[in-house]
């Protein structure tokens, strides 16, 4: 008798564990796309890194505000990752890296910087421009460095420059930026004479 409870009890669960849940209503499936990557953008938004999808202008402006407070985090990683995310990010992102382009912290300015799309860089040249000029007499030889190579990517509105670009190739104490400009100089002649831009000594993020 005991054995024969036994065996019934096990008939059970053996009928309920081979029931099929039921179908999920298509109301409750998420309607929004899988997310591509922390920051990355869509046509009709961005994800952000906790996986929600951002497809208002001010759901993004709230996502850039996030990357631009871990931003200034004195976590080297955490820095640079908010960074790429901004640059990802194309415009919503672009006041919060050239805020941060101007900070007082050398890692974030170049974190920016090289975060900056060349889109961007050049779609803000009024702003942006002034900015990478007066890095070229910082202290710090990676931001001149940095900015001396992307001085080509503004095509002829730089060529103004060639003579301070010539200079630091020549003179300066660092020879990774003497190396960098030099190239920038032969990216600023093409520039004026109206040809491709190669002299870049790092290639153009585009978005």
């Amino acid at each position: 008798m005991q054995r024969f409870l036994l065996f019934a009890c096990f008939l059970v669960l053996l009928a309920g564990c081979s029931r099929k849940a039921p179908p999920v209503k298509g109301s409750a499936m998420p309607k929004t796309p899988a997310p591509r990557g922390n920051g990355t953008v869509g046509n009709e938004g961005a994800f952000g890194a906790d996986g929600n999808y951002y497809n208002s202008p001010a759901a993004q402006a709230q996502l850039a505000e996030r990357y631009s407070e871990r931003l200034q985090s004195s976590n080297a990683t955490t820095a640079t990752d908010a960074a790429a995310a901004l640059g990802a990010m194309g415009e919503p992102g672009y006041p919060h890296l050239v805020k941060a382009m101007q900070s007082p912290s050398d890692s974030v300015r170049l974190s920016a910087m090289k975060s900056m799309h060349i889109s961007q860089l050049v779609k803000h040249e009024a702003e942006t421009l002034p900015i990478l000029v007066a890095m070229l007499s910082d202290p710090n030889p990676a931001l001149r460095c940095s900015a001396v190579g992307r001085l080509p990517w503004y095509g002829r509105s730089a060529g103004k420059y060639l003579q301070l670009v010539q200079a630091m190739a020549n003179n300066d104490s660092d020879g990774s930026v003497r190396s960098a400009a030099a190239v920038a100089v032969n990216g600023l002649y093409e520039a004026m004479s109206g040809k491709k831009i190669t002299g870049a000594p790092e290639g153009p993020k585009v978005p």
